[in-house]
């Protein structure tokens, strides 16, 4: 039996207010966040969590929320993301981003609208930026 370490059901079933924690390991996948308040958090930071891409053209997504008047706090912390053309893609959301290494994209992260919060997060090899903002 071959056990597939995976993110995006938690995320899925997470409800508004909810942290998603995360053991250490290499999850291959894609990461949408939904449109509510969830938080997503390594247990052991980004040296031993990682969300490996390969030849997808982003690995965690941040789309605006469903109602803008009343915005939700999402977050990722403590995470590698590495391999996706971009790493972390913000359109017209302002996720809060902390602890993470955002190594070897094309793009560490991408700004389309909205002001992402990002703090004590490292850019490494990243080919072309490892920030792209584009307002």
């Amino acid at each position: 039996v071959v056990l597939e370490l995976v993110i995006v059901p938690a995320l899925d079933h997470a409800g508004d207010g909810n942290t998603v924690l995360v053991h250490e390991g290499t999850y291959p996948e894609a990461i949408q966040f939904p449109p509510t308040a969830i938080a997503l958090q390594s247990i052991n930071g980004p040296s031993s969590t990682i969300i490996q891409i390969d030849r997808e053209p982003r690995g965690v997504e941040f789309f605006p929320d469903d109602d803008p008047q009343t915005p939700k706090i999402r977050s990722i912390n403590g995470f590698t993301i590495s391999g996706a053309g971009q790493g972390i893609y913000c359109a017209a959301a302002s996720p809060f981003i902390a602890d993470c290494t955002l190594d070897s994209n094309d793009v560490g992260i991408v700004v389309r609208g909205g002001a992402p919060h990002i703090e004590q997060s490292a850019f490494i090899n990243n080919s072309a930026y490892g920030l792209y903002i584009d307002n």
